[in-house]
């Protein structure tokens, strides 16, 4: 659990955050959204004990971050940010283990890992003797999560980690991001812009404005509940109703019969995919219908539009 309380942070007398109070338990996915200034990668850096606050207390596990060594804790945390900060002259496996090493872990644990890694991450294996500068900005990114998660931390912080990635890239690391969570159960906190994305991947939402928290919450909570004014106009204004969609899967309102004359050429869709990604789904191939496919490729049934109108 991450527990941050009453804290405050200036920076040459402008407030970065001002009074903040949030629990993140363990196992959740909690995003942090907000206008850009709005202090979400200042809470990052804290909780990392990058920076120390000027006032209030944050504990991680239970203990006082400020009663703790440093560099000891950054060891026990996953850090992956945009730039994603790779070691320009180390191959992709020496950049991946490099906290193991610095832990000391014997090789045949590095090694054991390494490989561990790969597999959760969807690394080429091919890619490991190269360089940071031979890879595309989706493979380098992937090498920054595949280092964030080496030394098997149960908590990551990531710092908009996907923001300077063209759109198939990210979508595709997004749903690669939302897996690993679901199978290893570790803690993450997340800061974007993309509001979607926010929808997409969490299990919970803290908004941040001028530097104070304006609500938290399950992300059904921030759409069909906003607290106020500029929650509401910030997840969709009088459009907020589409966003009803984005939290539902597919999977939770498929037929999974296909009905006769349908055909499996059809368009496809992820049945993790959510109802407001089939709708845009369904304009984009002008269709009333879409097949659905599981984690394997294989088609497990349809989803029509009468299905999506019946659940919004």
């Amino acid at each position: 659990m991450i527990e941050i309380e009453a804290v405050s942070k200036s920076f040459g007398g402008t407030a970065a955050v001002s009074d903040l109070t949030l629990t993140i338990a363990d196992g959740a996915f909690c995003v942090l959204i907000g206008p850009s200034g709005c202090g979400k990668s200042t809470v990052l850096r804290m909780i990392n004990a990058m920076i120390a606050p000027d006032a209030g207390t944050i504990r991680v596990r239970g203990q006082d971050i400020a009663a703790q060594n440093p560099e000891h804790l950054r060891r026990q945390i996953g850090y992956a940010i945009q730039s994603v900060g790779l070691f320009p002259h180390w191959t992709v496996a020496a950049n991946i283990v490099a906290v193991p090493r610095l832990l000391r872990w014997a090789e045949p644990r590095i090694k054991a890992r390494l490989d561990a890694v790969m597999a959760l991450v969807g690394i080429d294996p091919a890619l490991l003797p190269r360089y940071p500068h031979q890879l595309s900005g989706g493979q380098q990114q992937r090498i920054g999560v595949a280092r964030a998660l080496a030394a098997d931390p149960d908590i990551v912080l990531m710092d908009e980690p996907f923001a300077a990635l063209d759109p198939p890239s990210r979508l595709a690391l997004r749903g690669e991001l939302s897996r690993i969570h679901a199978e290893t159960g570790k803690t993450i906190i997340f800061v974007t812009h993309d509001l979607d994305e926010a929808l997409g991947l969490a299990t919970q939402i803290a908004l941040m404005r001028q530097g104070r928290l304006v609500q938290a919450g399950a992300p059904r909570d921030m759409v069909l509940a906003p607290a106020d004014d500029f929650v509401r106009s910030f997840f969709g204004g009088p459009q907020i109703a589409l966003r009803r969609l984005d939290l539902v899967a597919v999977a939770q309102v498929m037929k999974q019969v296909m009905k006769p004359g349908e055909r499996a050429d059809a368009p496809e869709l992820a049945a993790q995919a959510s109802l407001r990604t089939a709708l845009d789904t369904m304009l984009a191939h002008r269709c009333t219908w879409l097949c659905v496919k599981d984690a394997t490729g294989r088609v497990v049934g349809t989803i029509e539009i009468a299905d999506i109108l019946q659940a919004s």
